[in-house]
């Protein structure tokens, strides 16, 4: 009877295990097919090989970017890095073009106009944006056309044309996420990295500071007051750092004491500098350095790598925008968020 029990048990477990897979798996199916039945476009962003985007006059504009240009064009090199081309060659942000790729991967639509004859009432005679793409796989280029958003918001209409034929007149809705996505200027798009590097061959760090620009007035360090104070980070093995430099009160046992603590904070410090971007360029000759306190600048950082060293120099900060910033091996000058350098401070201050 015991035996019996079990047996209907286990069969009602698998019946109950069918019927579920049986169930989700055409639900699934379902639910892909109707998507799929949405697709308009799908391109492997692998496969693309230039793009360009153009914009109506002043779409872009605001106040505080008056001039931006109206079309993009980018191209990716036989390394598979993406450069802006026009309307100044840039290297590109390789996250901003992923994320614009992606939109294509596949676009789909929400609501199928259908073939109008009048594009002008949907913003497709005189389209907002234009995406020109160029790919291995598709031998004529295939183009998006963006127009206005539809009247109670959350979606833009769109058009396609594909393989040279003009299937302009064939109307789509899709989420204005998707134009968003796609209405980024120069500034965005471009590579703003201004240092980037091996942690592991991080040799040695060398902090140079103002006196009156880290609090640290008591514990392992204390500054000079009439000259800037600077001390160095340097790695005596992988797990360990000492710390020297012309500092008024540093005692051995104290440093013995503090050896974990000096290690986290010159990792922490590393943390924050390495694959460090700006927010913009706000000075692409960087020939006036004293405009942003760079000439005699309040931190400067120098990271002494295998081969080469890096120096990241802070000047002045602009309100609560940032700081500006410049690396010894580009000419331009960076603005980049506040809590990036406010946290590099923190650390030093640590050694109080």
């Amino acid at each position: 009877m015991k035996i019996k029990g079990t047996v209907l048990l286990a069969l009602f477990a698998l019946i109950s295990v069918l019927l579920y897979y049986f169930v989700e798996t055409k639900y699934f199916a379902k639910k892909q097919e109707k998507v799929d039945e949405n697709v308009v476009l799908k391109i492997d962003p692998n496969d693309v090989l230039q793009f360009e985007i153009t914009y109506s006059k002043n779409l872009l504009k605001s106040e505080d970017n008056a001039n931006l240009n109206e079309k993009l064009f980018f191209k990716k090199n036989t390394e598979g890095k993406w450069f802006i081309l026009k309307p100044k060659k840039f290297l590109a942000d390789e996250d901003e073009i992923e994320m614009i790729l992606e939109k294509f991967n596949p676009l789909t639509y929400t609501k199928k106009i259908g073939n109008i004859g009048k594009l002008e009432q949907f913003g497709l005679k005189t389209p907002k944006i234009v995406v020109t793409l160029w790919g291995k796989s598709f031998k004529t280029p295939t183009k998006v056309i963006f127009g206005n958003e539809n009247p109670t918001g959350g979606s833009v209409y769109f058009s396609l044309h594909k393989d040279g034929k003009k299937d302009g007149l064939e109307v789509y809705l899709t989420g204005s996420y998707v134009e968003d996505t796609l209405k980024k200027d120069l500034n965005t798009l471009r590579d703003k990295t201004i240092l980037s590097f091996k942690e592991e061959e991080v040799k040695r760090v060398e902090i140079k500071f103002k006196s009156d620009t880290i609090d640290v007035d008591s514990g392992l360090i204390s500054p000079e007051t009439a000259t800037p104070t600077t001390f160095f980070f340097v790695r005596k093995d992988k797990e360990n750092w000492d710390l020297q430099g012309n500092i008024k009160k540093l005692k051995k046992r104290k440093m013995k004491e503090n050896m974990g603590k000096i290690k986290d904070i010159v990792e922490n410090i590393i943390l924050e500098i390495n694959d460090l971007k700006g927010k913009e360029v706000v000075d692409e000759r960087g020939d006036k350095l004293a405009s942003y306190g760079l000439d005699a600048p309040d931190i400067k950082i120098t990271i002494f790598l295998d081969k080469v060293k890096r120096v990241l120099l802070c000047g002045l900060k602009k309100e609560e925008e940032g700081y500006y910033v410049k690396v010894d091996n580009r000419k331009e000058v960076f603005l980049i968020d506040t809590w990036r350098i406010d946290n590099i401070k923190r650390e030093i201050e640590k050694l109080r």
